[in-house]
């Protein structure tokens, strides 16, 4: 380390920087010389000398000196900076990664409690909005630099660029802490991110410094804290996440954003936890239709398609099977129902009817646009018969 003595005495028998009329202004130039043969610390700490013998009222550098100085001192202070972690300007990423910390985030059993549900097959937390949920994290502090963070944030499994916040209703009853829908009681906790951000950085998320209290063990390694957080807006709040599938993400990071490790939870944010954790974990059956087609006691079944369609007039046919019916629909003609013994002679029937109406057109090409709006309702009751490879 070089003394500022050394400095002052290069100048003895020249300038000083000092404003009284014992000594001259500082020869900047021949300074110049001897300083670019220190380190950027060294630089700092002379000057900083010179000032504290001769008053820093009284010393004054050139324009490029200083320039020099501020150089120099920036060099000193970014020495110890690391870079940003790389994930940080990527979109967050969902990785089960315990890491050399083998960290871990543990959920306590539910015990009667209506409020939250979680299900062990879905590895899913179904739990109310508001409700305070405890986790219990854990991680190797052997394997860690100094002060250790958690960080939460809500991701879509599906959507992973896209910003997850809160709904337009649940941001006015609950102002503080912005657009994160994440909440957490603790007083320590710090809220980061903004609703448009899209990087792993920018996003929402909330972050929280973890307990130094070690657990009992054969090495006495292992650090546990708890953690509660609450969520403040539903699953299905149509201007938030809007029945999306979430993911809550949690990070092990150091202070400089370092990360150690991921733990993921799936989550849902409901009004009946339990009602909804039974029906993923086992979807109610279908109920079959009357009008399945499904053959019962051995017997084949009859097919029959009934088109509905207004006839304008009375067709004058008494004896006939056809009836007049009203409809809602834009059709107007005649409404019979035909029954089949099977699918081949039912597409038969449509088959006929449809090249039949198609003929009209030809003969009568003034009323193809009546006659094309009843060759599309041929047209839907073909499609809605079974296909004919399932006709047995």
């Amino acid at each position: 380390m070089v003394d500022n003595n050394d400095i002052k005495g290069n100048f003895d028998n020249t300038d000083f920087p000092v404003t009284n009329s014992q000594f001259q202004p500082i020869d900047t130039e021949e300074l110049m010389n001897v300083v670019q043969t220190m380190d950027s610390q060294d630089v700092i700490n002379c000057f900083q000398g010179v000032q504290d013998d001769f008053g820093s009222s009284q010393v004054t550098v050139s324009q490029e000196f200083g320039q020099y100085l501020l150089a120099s001192e920036a060099e000193v202070f970014n020495v110890d900076q690391k870079p940003e972690p790389e994930h940080w300007n990527q979109f967050p990423t969902l990785n089960e990664m315990p890491g050399d910390a083998n960290f871990s985030v543990g959920i306590p059993a539910v015990m009667n409690n209506s409020n939250w549900n979680y299900s062990d097959s879905l590895k899913k937390i179904f739990i109310k909005i508001n409700t305070l949920l405890n986790l219990d994290i854990s991680y190797n502090r052997k394997r860690c630099n100094g002060t250790m963070f958690l960080r939460a944030m809500i991701v879509y499994p599906d959507f992973h660029y896209m910003p997850v916040v809160i709904c337009n209703n649940h941001k006015d009853m609950q102002k503080q802490n912005g657009h994160n829908i994440i909440r957490c009681p603790h007083a320590n906790v710090n809220y980061v991110g903004h609703e448009k951000g899209a990087n792993f950085k920018e996003r929402l998320a909330l972050i929280f410094p973890l307990g130094t209290s070690v657990v009992k063990s054969e090495n006495d390694d292992y650090v546990k804290s708890s953690v509660t957080l609450e969520f403040a807006c539903q699953n299905s709040c149509p201007t938030g996440i809007n029945r999306k599938t979430t993911v809550l993400s949690l990070t092990l990071e150091d202070e400089n954003g370092f990360m150690y490790g991921q733990r993921l939870i799936n989550f849902k944010v409901c009004t009946v936890p339990k009602r909804d954790c039974q029906n993923e974990e086992q979807p109610p059956k279908k109920r079959k239709s009357a009008g399945s087609g499904q053959p019962s006691n051995g017997k084949r079944p009859c097919y029959s398609v009934v088109s509905k369609v207004v006839k304008e007039e009375d067709t004058g046919s008494s004896g006939s099977q056809c009836e007049r019916v009203s409809s809602s629909e834009s059709l107007t003609g005649v409404s019979c129902k035909i029954t089949m013994p099977d699918l081949d002679s039912m597409h038969d029937v449509l088959t006929y009817a449809h090249d039949r109406l198609a003929g009209k057109i030809l003969n009568n090409p003034e009323k193809s646009h009546s006659y094309g709006k009843h060759i599309k309702a041929v047209k839907k009751l073909q499609q809605s018969l079974p296909s004919s490879s399932a006709k047995e």
